[in-house]
């Protein structure tokens, strides 16, 4: 056999151990002073319970079902990813998915990011105008779905954003892609549904966003300063196009080209723009703090797969996190008027806890453990801990960020918290933490797929296509259990995982789940959490007609105070995950053993309100207009739209 001499082979392709002894080595040789500090990190967050309390804590947890449907009842959608057999990385690394309610009827809808072939006509052309890379499915209010055409310029998208940008009650669409000379980099379609049916109009270019990112993948929609209007964040991956693609040569012994990890690409910078409260935005990334370079040669280092924005240190204003791959991950830390610094050494959340840098794909975040305040019992208060999870590459376990919640200090406590060893061998591109069992507790699910198609030629224990994963937290230690499951479970079948998005579309009180797959199909989970009986379930969906920004609450936070002295938030977090918006909605599942006290909505400029809840109900959702004291829908499906329009804004449509 012929010795391979390129520098980009199997090791990097499969990415086992050995690649992260380099790192080690350049961190020792380099960064002393980093070792340092790590070696300095406070006591994991996450005292674990002896083995015999675990295990028996652990053993009550009860699993969630979950229900697939096909046709006629969820159209087909199959991604393209346009591969010719090139190897051309962009090819393996979409797509994601969009959960929202388009048209305000109280149903949610998706949004798919379905592809398209690179080889295209100009973007000018007529027949190019006429291909549509995105495909929406209408939702019934119940577990059926119809196909509805969009028109759009081209794109090879790559994540969906839903946001109402221009606060006119109606949820508008931001799509990055691959800039191409037969694709846009991105787009902005702004929503002008009438009651005839769902339209988009694109406004990328009179908006002000331009030609856009060269490769965008992750982007975030939120209230950088809190005027009320939402700005955004678009990441990007790497410096690419087909040519510098086809320099790298990444090969496999015995197969030839293959798709690899991103160490042989230039990285790239984020692109910022504030809202100017007018339909327009002003690029402002340097003048916010985004850029981040290398100090010995000034190029941009930054390779995003996964952006989240979250309030980490408890100042009540947005932080960002970006997932980088095999670069450091990035911790900008918002001032409170819209100016970021990059803190993510500090914060603990730029390396695993071995001090490498990993493959890192989508992220979340979420305050897994509840605050408690004082009481004869407890003098002392115990504040809540937060969690960002991180989902990476074959051979690297999750990164699972735990610090108290005011605090922007974090450690990895993957191991402590047992996502570590059944995460390790996945390569973990979705991931969500949600509760799917309905017992109070924040559980991660995860979508997982090879970036390889014959990487199992050369790694045994790989494969391309991977099972899902289900994790599930004990409300009593923290600690997460992982379920076996079956290829024959709908949630563990093999699949080229991608894209995963939460909402609850049949409204009964369980989250269910939508799956994409490289190349593959669309899937939708109806997720079935059999709760013990007297379980109350609360979804708060909060409105906004007042300010006109931010109508639908992205980074508000909504409190529960229970009789016990527990204080649970959530926030208002719809894009997570990898490429994908999930359900703008905050969601709590209550034992039966537990009493809400108060609940409460914290708007983004300070503005609270109390949330009055009826007598308890086995689920609840409860529409929050911010020009009321909050008001509780009966459990009907669509309800919300239809039967009470002072509940929710009237949108804006048409006749």
């Amino acid at each position: 056999m012929t010795k391979n001499t390129n520098p980009h082979t199997n090791e990097q392709v499969g990415r086992p151990f050995p690649y992260k002894r380099w790192i080690v080595v350049g961190v020792v040789c380099v960064g002393i002073p980093l070792v340092v500090q790590k070696c300095r990190r406070p006591t994991p967050s996450l005292e674990p319970l002896p083995i015999a309390q675990q295990r028996t804590a652990d053993s009550a947890l009860h699993e969630p079902t979950f229900t697939s449907i096909t046709l006629p009842n969820l159209p087909q959608v199959i991604h393209e990813n346009g591969a010719t057999g090139e190897r051309l990385l962009p090819e393996t690394m979409g797509a994601g998915v969009a959960v929202a309610d388009l048209d305000n009827d109280g149903a949610l809808d998706i949004i798919a990011a379905s592809g398209m072939s690179w080889k295209g006509e100009p973007v000018s052309s007529e027949a190019a105008s006429k291909r549509s890379a995105i495909t929406i499915l209408r939702g019934d209010g119940k577990r059926s779905f119809e196909m509805v055409p969009i028109d759009h310029p081209p794109i090879y998208p790559m994540g969906i954003f839903a946001a109402d940008y221009d606060g006119d009650s109606r949820v508008d669409l931001y799509i990055t892609g691959v800039r191409t000379p037969h694709s846009l980099g991105h787009l902005l379609l702004r929503n002008v549904s009438t009651r005839e049916g769902v339209r988009f109009e694109d406004v990328t270019a009179k908006s002000g966003l331009g030609a856009g990112p060269e490769w965008g993948t992750a982007a975030v929609w939120f209230d950088a300063e809190g005027d009320g209007d939402l700005d955004l964040l678009t990441n990007q991956y790497v410096k690419w196009s087909p040519t510098i693609d086809l320099a790298v040569g990444y090969t496999l012994t015995g197969v030839g080209r293959s798709y690899g990890p991103p160490m042989g690409f230039e990285g790239t910078d984020p692109i910022y723009w504030k809202n100017n409260g007018d339909g327009t935005f002003t690029e402002s990334t340097s003048d916010s703090g985004f850029l981040v370079r290398n100090e010995a040669t000034g190029v941009a280092v930054g390779k995003a797969l996964g952006a989240i924005a979250e309030d980490l240190d408890g100042d009540h204003d947005l932080d960002i996190v970006i997932a980088n791959d095999t670069v450091a991950n990035f911790v900008f830390v918002n001032d409170g008027t819209g100016h970021f610094a990059e803190r993510g050494v500090a914060s603990g959340m730029a390396y695993d806890r071995n001090g490498s840098a990993t493959g890192a794909m989508g992220i979340d975040a979420a305050c897994i453990v509840d605050a408690r305040t004082s009481d004869r019992s407890m003098p002392t208060p115990v504040p809540a801990k937060r969690a960002v999870a991180i989902g990476n590459f074959a051979n690297e376990p999750d990164s699972f960020y735990v610090s108290d919640a005011d605090a922007l200090q974090f450690t990895d406590d993957a191991v402590l918290s047992g996502i570590a060893l059944p995460t390790r061998r996945v390569l973990t591109f979705g991931l969500l933490l949600e509760d799917l069992n309905n017992d109070g507790s924040l559980d991660l699910v995860q979508s997982n797929g090879h970036i390889e198609p014959e990487i199992a030629k050369v790694q045994a224990g790989q494969s391309y296509q991977q099972t899902g994963q289900l994790l599930l937290q004990s409300p009593q230690t923290g600690r997460f259990q992982n379920v076996e499951l079956s290829r024959d479970d709908t949630l563990g079948r093999l699949r080229v995982g991608r894209g995963l998005a939460a909402g609850d579309f049949d409204q009964d009180g369980s989250t269910d789940l939508v799956f994409t797959s490289n190349g593959g199909e669309l899937e939708v989970l109806f997720g079935d959490a059999h709760a013990p009986e007297g379980t109350q379930v609360v979804e708060v969906v909060l409105r906004d007609a007042v300010g006109g920004g931010n109508t639908f609450g992205i980074g508000c936070v909504v409190t529960a105070t229970l009789d016990d002295g527990a204080i649970r938030t959530r926030t208002v977090t719809p894009h997570r995950g990898y490429l994908s918006t999930s359900e703008a909605r905050a969601r709590f599942a209550f034992a039966p053993s537990e009493t809400v006290r108060t609940l409460s909505a914290r708007w983004m400029d300070g503005f609270t309100q109390e949330i009055a809840l009826p007598p308890r109900a086995t689920y609840q959702r409860v529409i929050v207009n911010r020009s009321t004291q909050g008001q509780a829908v009966p459990n009907t499906l669509n309800n919300p739209a239809r039967s009470d329009p002072s509940v929710i804004p009237s949108p804006v449509i048409s006749p």
